[in-house]
């Protein structure tokens, strides 16, 4: 794919390990088969970027389980020995931060170091997913905080929204999307500033 880029392109790519009706237990099973199926791909010339994944999806068989790939903690000891990085779903860590009732801000803190794209949505209980931006629970001036907006430590990398049925009446949910978050991104740019000032 490379040669047909003019920069580097990036490749996203969901890491499986759902299950129809029950969790499967063994997740180093899991873990072992995306190592060995990683290991096997020629990704010269472009960058690989395996993405973070809902508890509960939804693909046109109807809804799924998801077994790994999931938690901060689990994805940075799988990415990090292959000097891989990864495409981070704020919707998707939203869901399974609410289904493990766990900090989606300090997923988002340990994650941020390897984030090289970002899919931007909103989320909402366990599987309201895709959501306009401002429809779910994210509170975006904040996120865009966390990751550090406008300042030169923050996130540098690529990112776009990724709203369910976003392209239909002429992109209009992505158009929405774009002025909401460019609204909220500069809310916490600000913010950041006013504190850099005040130390």
């Amino acid at each position: 794919m490379g040669p047909h880029f003019i920069d580097v392109p990036k490749v996203v790519v969901h890491t499986g390990g759902m299950s129809l009706d029950h969790p499967i237990e063994d997740k180093q099973a899991l873990y072992d088969n995306l190592r060995k199926s990683v290991e096997e791909l020629d990704y010269d010339g472009v960058t690989l970027l395996l993405e973070n994944l809902p508890p509960h999806p939804w693909y046109f068989g109807g809804q799924w389980l998801t077994n790994a790939f999931m938690d901060a903690y689990e994805i940075v000891d799988f990415i990090k020995p292959l000097g891989l990085d990864m495409c981070f779903d704020t919707s998707h860590a939203k869901l399974y931060c609410n289904w493990a009732h766990i900090d989606f801000y300090e997923q988002v803190k340990v994650l941020l170091p390897y984030i090289n794209h970002l899919h931007l949505s909103d989320g909402a209980g366990l599987d309201g997913e895709g959501l306009q931006i401002g429809e779910g629970t994210i509170d975006w001036v904040h996120f865009f905080e966390v990751i550090g907006a406008g300042t030169t430590d923050g996130y540098h990398g690529t990112m776009i929204p990724e709203i369910w049925r976003g392209h239909q009446r002429g992109n209009e949910g992505f158009v929405i999307a774009i002025k909401r978050l460019s609204d909220a991104y500069a809310e916490a740019e600000q913010k950041l500033k006013l504190k850099q000032v005040s130390i």
